[in-house]
């Protein structure tokens, strides 16, 4: 092999590795399995902060990397679920985190879709009865014929048949 073709192996190995997941690295980091879990969580936790919409775990960005080797010394340092939440929130904002959390005005983004589902299968409902009942009033009743008519509506039919 020659030189430039060795230049251009390295350059290439070098470039996979500096592409590569930092989610491989967590499995070869030294992580106890309760820390590669809460780590993988966390990606999965917070959004990209370029708001590319995708986790932590999908975003190719650079600030994605450098988010993802923070998270990754928090989880080696021992730090906890909630505070490493409290710390990215307090960088970036609530905006980050890829569910909304269950307090305050965000609240209702949990609340409000079952209120409306219910609210719309009561309404739903309410209706349909409303049809139904209207469709069996409207139906008419089976009259009585008198004797006289019933005799001549027999010939009429036998008539036409």
């Amino acid at each position: 092999m020659t030189v430039k073709k060795i230049g251009f192996l390295l350059v290439f190995c070098f470039t996979l590795l500096l592409l590569s997941p930092l989610g491989v690295w967590a499995n070869d980091a030294g992580l106890t399995p309760e820390q590669k879990s809460l780590y993988n969580q966390m990606l999965k936790t917070f959004v990209a902060p370029d708001f590319c919409g995708k986790s932590l775990e999908e975003c190719p960005a650079a600030i994605t990397v450098d988010m993802q080797e923070g998270i990754l010394q928090q989880v080696k340092d021992g730090a906890t679920k909630e505070e490493i939440i409290a710390y990215w929130t307090g960088v970036y904002g609530e905006r980050i985190l890829a569910a909304p959390p269950k307090s305050g005005f965000y609240l209702s983004a949990w609340i409000l879709p079952v209120v409306g589902i219910v609210a719309g299968v009561f309404i739903l409902s309410m209706a349909l009865k409303g049809r139904i009942g209207k469709g069996q009033q409207a139906k008419p009743k089976k009259k009585d014929i008198p004797d006289e008519y019933e005799e001549e509506l027999q010939q009429e039919i036998l008539k036409h048949l």
